[in-house]
């Protein structure tokens, strides 16, 4: 399978095909620092703005 095979299954999966606006998906560490959903709210704006074109964004969370 292709990467791009990949990446068509998982946006699929995560119902993130044919989205207008950038999926943001994020991922946090176990035993990590807590974000506020302020902290987290911003966090997302930023890479939004970052990155406004793209399809997917992955985001880690509560790091140390």
């Amino acid at each position: 399978m292709t990467i791009h095979a990949k990446l068509r299954r998982i946006e699929g999966e995560l119902g993130i095909s044919g989205t207008t606006h950038p999926f943001v998906l994020l991922i946090g560490c176990k035993g990590g620092r807590k974000c506020d959903e302020a902290e987290l709210q911003q966090r997302i704006d930023d890479a939004i703005r970052r990155r406004p074109h793209a399809r997917l964004i992955m985001l880690l969370c509560g790091g140390r």
